[in-house]
């Protein structure tokens, strides 16, 4: 290394002894100018200086010293340390200003308040504290930091760095890679393909922008803020924040909370045992593709990250339910049957899982009359679900037995099941089976029947039941249809198409009933009337 100052302490010496030698100068020229003014031999009396001499004063004399001293120090600061391949060097210092250019050899610095490190070519450089400036790693250069307190190290195009201790401070990682082995405070900042690792983190933050790669071994406080086009990979949570954007892959959660943003966040492969995941709770979609093992913790359907409940209705469909046993938190409005809805493609055999619903309208207590709200769709039939308590009472227990299907209750209580084989258009139907619509088309009209306070399976409803609890909604009629309705349930009262259940009814045997009371005597008019009030009660 080419050294092109003094060191400091070999300057302050200097200016002590100019110090020394202006005090010298200061004691010579009162003697000096009397001795120039002595008398020649002839002369017989000693002749007193015609002028006095000013001698520089000691209130000037710190001035001049500071002003020298800013001036020899001025210049030795703003140094240049160049160290070349093979070379091994280094220094105690390097502050404001200063320049140490590494290319292929190694170079050292104790300590780092301000100034450039400047590392390429396969070149290693070494800073034990950095509380200020840069070091800058690029083409190959090799950097490390032991302690971080302020300043930056900035890693780019194939440029390698580590960091012992972060506590402040920020490292910058693009066409590179770097490590943090543990965060108390500062930023990892990764972006435009480079790839950045946190082993522990304690505090601090990891920020993952566009083709950015990210991990957090162990997450225990700080956050992980990943942004639209940055992925993090394998990372572990066990406190702290997640803050999902772009996409989180191979995620492990014990602990802490992890947040889908929005429903452009991408996740892939979650494990789960406890801690909170949390969506946007801003109405949108969401996905969680490949296997999750969702073993503990919750997943909360009903806040944001800010912990504000929105009461929007989110859906989430999961990929593959591998492990279950943790706890599903929905918002719901069962009185006006809508609330959030979760879609399971896939799953294991693996027990049960949980639901607490934060209802709107249990809480309030307006809810009447049975209810039906689909909340799960479980497309494998492996599942099983118990509800749970939450927010005082305000409970509802769902445990569907679901086979490529739906699984409510109608307004008897029984359980009734309907069936599809087609999920999407593109479904095929096996050979021999019977053509169907798709099931969320049932779905649609499940609802519209218990809207409407009808069973859709018909449970043991007979017709004569069906017209007379249609005709019981007809009020304010007046007295001649009155008189018609009664005309109506007394037929149909006699014959044993009135006893038949209403889900084993068929078109044909609507029009067998009607051709038999033609052929019974019954007139045209009396038929149409019966006909007239049949047909819109189905």
């Amino acid at each position: 290394m080419k050294e092109r100052r003094l060191s400091k302490k070999k300057n302050q010496q200097i200016l002590a002894t100019l110090a020394m030698g202006i005090n010298l100068v200061n004691s010579m020229i009162p003697l000096a100018a009397a001795l120039r003014e002595l008398p020649n031999k002839s002369d017989l009396q000693v002749q007193q200086p015609k002028r006095e001499v000013k001698t520089l004063e000691y209130t000037v004399l710190p001035h001049t010293l500071n002003f020298v001293e800013n001036m020899v120090f001025g210049k030795a600061e703003a140094a240049d340390y160049s160290v070349d391949f093979g070379v091994s060097s280094g220094v105690a210092s390097m502050s404001s200003g200063d320049i140490m250019v590494i290319k292929g050899g190694t170079g050292t610095v104790d300590t780092m308040s301000g100034g450039v490190q400047y590392i390429s070519k396969g070149g290693t450089g070494t800073v034990s504290a950095l509380n200020g400036g840069s070091q800058n790693i690029y083409k190959e250069g090799i950097g490390a930091v032991e302690t971080v307190i302020s300043g930056y190290q900035n890693i780019w195009n194939g440029g390698t760095g580590t960091v012992n201790t972060m506590s402040g401070g920020q490292q910058f990682i693009s066409r590179g890679s770097g490590i943090v082995y543990t965060m108390s405070g500062g930023m990892q900042n990764i972006f435009s393909g480079g790839t950045g690792i946190v082993i522990t983190m304690n505090d601090g933050s990891q920020a993952i922008r566009n083709s950015g790669f990210g991990t957090v071994s162990a997450l225990n406080g700080g956050t992980q803020q990943i942004y639209a086009g940055g992925t993090a990979l394998d990372t572990n949570i066990y406190g702290g924040t997640q803050l999902i954007g772009g996409s989180a892959v191979n995620t492990t959660i014990d602990g802490g909370v992890a947040v889908m943003l929005d429903g452009n966040a991408f996740v892939s492969g979650l494990t789960m045992s406890g801690g909170e995941y949390m969506l946007g709770a801003d109405g949108g979609d969401y996905n969680i593709l490949g296997q999750f093992e969702f073993t503990g913790g919750r997943l909360d359907m009903t806040q944001n990250k800010d912990g504000a409940q929105t009461g929007t209705q989110e859906e989430l469909t999961i990929e593959n339910l591998d492990k279950a046993g943790g706890t599903f938190i929905m918002d719901t409005d069962l009185n006006n049957e809508e609330g959030d809805k979760i879609t399971i493609k896939e799953a294991a055999n693996v027990g049960t899982s949980y639901i607490q619903v934060n209802d709107t309208s249990l809480l309030n207590g307006t809810v009447t009359d049975r209810k039906n709200l689909l909340l799960v769709k479980d497309n494998s039939g492996k599942l099983t679900f118990e509800g749970k308590d939450l927010n005082n009472g305000g409970i509802w227990t769902f445990t569907p037995e679901i086979e490529n299907g739906l699984n409510v209750k109608d307004n008897a209580g029984n359980v009734k099941y309907v069936y599809s084989w087609k999920l999407v258009k593109t479904d095929t139907v096996p050979q021999g089976a019977k053509d169907d619509i798709l099931l969320r088309d049932k779905e649609k009209q499940i609802r519209k029947d218990l809207e409407d306070d009808i069973v859709s399976s018909g449970g043991d409803m007979t017709v004569l039941e069906l017209v007379k609890k249609y005709i019981s909604q007809k009020t304010g009629v007046r007295h001649n249809t009155e008189a018609n309705y009664k005309f109506v349930i007394n037929i149909i009262a006699k014959e044993a198409f009135g006893k038949k259940r209403i889900d084993k009814v068929i078109l044909t045997d609507a029009k067998g009933w009607l051709i038999k009371l033609q052929a019974d005597g019954r007139g045209y008019s009396s038929i149409h009337s019966i006909r007239g009030v049949v047909r819109p009660a189905f």
